[in-house]
């Protein structure tokens, strides 16, 4: 019988689909496929293995050839007659062929043989355990019947080669799933706010829009969803995402810009660009905040009314007292600074006070009161 020869070079290609399947971009099962038929196995099997019952069962993460009912017997007893894996041999991160570790002559005496490889078809296995820790072990597996030739050096270079990569692949899936873990009730939070939230990328990549955000975007022009990717219909806001989201920036700290636009039916919608520090979501991701103008805000009427404040006033007074800059009212209206610091000099005069912080302390004592 002629001998399967495999060396890496014929199956390095296969390396990156391994990391591909670890961050969920194809199929665990496609990848190992790819793998046994290149070493002329007939099937494969990789599992982990909870070490205590009380924490959970083992679960298959990839098999071809075992039907579920059969690797159910397998979890439930015939893995405790494993002959193969009961050898003091088998050690993590290393790769043994079935012959290395039981004697094929004695296989046939034993209950692991009779209760289950003769009815799966399997004689022959090449294999290891990838990952071993405290809570659980993952081992993969790949068989040949009776009638096959052995398993040998070469197949264990090969698996030699792959080990590390299947390690440090089903590693990163597993924080990742942990991570996927933390973030759903974050998710599901954001989706209960009355705000609208966008998480994107710099390249207006949505990563993730909370129900609110879907809601006040519904039927608009001005901000869209096309694809994947959030749409800016004003040039102006094209252009301060762009500079905001720069590649050559570095920001140690968040940046914000304030956007005002029409949207569909007349009304007005608020949002506020930030860029997150790029410690604190990775380089150069983005939250877009959206929420509905107020057509009259309560402040503002109280301004107004009390003070004898013009429309244009209040609301520069009421947007200090939100934290705006100067800078930013001029940049969100497209008026210019100076047009802006004449209109604080009036607010000044009206509300009787000196200074800029006076006024948000007026509003936060007195007008906020007015709010419903």
């Amino acid at each position: 019988m002629q001998l399967l020869v495999v060396t890496i070079d014929a199956v390095t290609d296969l390396i990156p689909q391994i990391y591909e399947a670890g961050s969920g971009q194809s199929s665990w099962d496609d990848v190992m496929s790819n793998l046994a038929q290149r070493l002329g196995a007939g099937g494969h099997l990789t599992y982990e293995e909870v070490k205590n019952p009380a924490h959970g069962k083992s679960s298959v993460i990839s098999n071809k050839g075992f039907a579920p009912e059969v690797l159910g017997r397998y979890f439930e007893h015939y893995a405790g007659c494993n002959v193969w894996a009961a050898s003091d041999a088998m050690v993590p991160g290393a790769v043994f062929t079935s012959s290395m570790l039981y004697p094929d002559e004695r296989l046939k005496r034993t209950e692991y043989w009779s209760g289950w490889l003769r009815h799966v078809d399997v004689f022959y296995v090449v294999g290891g355990i990838v990952h071993d820790d405290s809570a659980s072990r993952t081992k993969v597996s790949f068989v040949r019947p009776e009638r096959g030739a052995r398993f040998d050096a070469h197949h264990r270079r090969l698996l030699e080669g792959f080990v590390p990569h299947l390690r440090a692949s089903l590693s990163a899936q597993k924080r990742l799933a942990q991570s996927r873990s933390l973030l759903t009730p974050l998710l599901n939070t954001l989706n209960e706010l009355d705000q609208g939230i966008v998480l994107l990328r710099s390249d207006r990549t949505v990563v993730h829009m909370n129900d609110s955000a879907r809601a006040l975007l519904r039927g608009q022009s001005a901000l869209e969803v096309k694809g994947a990717r959030l749409d800016f219909a004003s040039a102006e806001w094209n252009e301060q995402f762009r500079a905001l989201a720069r590649p050559d920036r570095q920001l140690a700290r968040s940046e914000t810009v304030y956007l005002r636009v029409r949207a569909a039916g007349g009304q007005m919608l608020q949002a506020t660009l930030m860029r997150l520090a790029d410690d604190v979501a990775g380089p150069r991701h983005l939250v877009l905040f959206i929420k509905q103008q107020r057509s009259d805000n309560a402040a503002e009427v109280a301004l107004r009314k009390l003070y004898g404040l013009s429309p244009t006033e209040a609301q520069l007074a009421s947007l200090l007292a939100q934290g705006r800059s100067v800078n930013e009212v001029a940049q969100a209206r497209a008026v210019s600074i100076h047009t802006v610091r004449s209109q604080l000099k009036s607010v000044l005069q009206k509300l009787d006070v000196k200074r800029q912080v006076e006024i948000v302390q007026i509003i936060n004592g007195f007008v906020h009161r007015f709010e419903p």
